[in-house]
């Protein structure tokens, strides 16, 4: 019961709140980069970012446009120049967000897999996992971080149609045991090096 009590706590404290990425303190330990000397079209080039999409289309639907052209596959467009801007020099922290962004987007479609019979709730309570993981690398202080992507969970949950399949997930989360999940500092510790 206090694990059920626990989830709708989360799912009212993500959506109040705009989700976990509220370790700016912890993450202050490590700068984020200084602003660099290029231009926004030097950025672009160099790190293979997709092109700005039109947000009133990206915003139609609940993953946004990910036109694969370029970049991370998986991510949305809007997320991966968000997160390329962010950190231009940093590959670590630009892997470890644009990984956060991927697990978003991967819960949405194992949601989704499940509600037309072909998901588990074992994929997504995996995927739920590595979530609450990753964002321990930016709470916990173990990756650079950005004004930027401070609240990026507030970049992808960012209309009524994306709050709400987060909160989809969540109410299956209701089922998840929790005493199987380990989110110490150390297992974050291993995770987040293990993306460097």
């Amino acid at each position: 019961m206090l694990k059920k009590l626990l989830i709708l706590l989360s799912i009212t404290t993500i959506t109040a709140c705009g989700g976990g990425g509220g370790g700016k303190a912890l993450a202050d330990k490590i700068p984020a980069e200084e602003t660099p000397a290029e231009t926004t079209a030097q950025i672009e080039k160099r790190l293979n970012l997709p092109p700005a999409p039109d947000l009133a289309e990206d915003e139609k639907t609940v993953l946004g446009i990910d036109s694969d052209e370029k970049g991370i596959k998986g991510v949305n467009d809007k997320l991966e120049r968000i997160i390329g801007f962010a950190f231009p020099n940093d590959p670590y922290a630009r892997k470890v967000y644009n990984r956060q962004a991927e697990l978003w987007a991967l819960m949405v479609k194992e949601k989704n897999a499940i509600d037309n019979g072909e998901g588990s709730k074992e994929g997504l309570y995996n995927l739920y996992d590595e979530y609450w993981v990753i964002l321990g690398c930016d709470s916990k202080g173990l990756v650079a971080s950005h004004k930027d992507v401070e609240n990026l969970e507030l970049d992808y949950l960012n209309t009524p149609k994306r709050d709400a399949k987060m909160k989809e997930i969540m109410f299956l989360m209701l089922d998840y045991d929790y005493s199987s999940s380990n989110d110490s500092k150390e297992k974050t510790k291993k995770y987040c090096e293990r993306l460097k």
